[in-house]
């Protein structure tokens, strides 16, 4: 005689992902384009003011050495600065790009809101300051 068995087969149960939708609302994100809209025109004033000062030292022609080798200097550091400008404002531009896709102020590590008063502070923010310091540890 065959035994039957009466224990029943348990099903695993499914693995379910709820994706809630995370991000400002629409009237904070509009704030923050405004913001980001004259930090550009702001950028873009310094980054011509960066290129002509670059543009005129590289103009200085100097039969002293020593005025030279400063000239030298000072053409590195305008180019320095010109290029960390033009960084910035693709940062900016990059934000801009969040905000029309809904997701600025979302932090690009853990899906969380990254706090206001940080993008306040730092309109480029990516990341929450928590997330940003364990990034750094690893």
């Amino acid at each position: 005689m065959e035994r039957m068995s009466t224990t029943k087969q348990r099903s695993k149960p499914k693995a379910v992902t709820v994706t809630a939708k995370v991000g400002y609302s629409p009237s904070v994100l509009e704030e923050f384009k405004l913001l980001m809209e004259a930090k550009i025109a702001e950028n873009d004033h310094a980054i011509s003011l960066a290129d002509q000062k670059v543009t005129d030292i590289a103009e200085i022609q100097s039969s002293d050495r020593m005025e030279e080798v400063a000239s030298s200097a000072d053409a590195e550091i305008a180019t320095n600065n010109l290029a960390k400008l033009k960084k910035y404002r693709q940062n900016l531009q990059n934000a801009l790009s969040r905000i029309h896709n809904k997701t600025y102020g979302v932090c690009r590590i853990t899906s969380e809101l990254v706090p206001i008063e940080r993008l306040r502070a730092n309109l480029i923010a990516t990341t929450t300051v928590g997330a940003k310091e364990a990034e750094k540890i690893t």
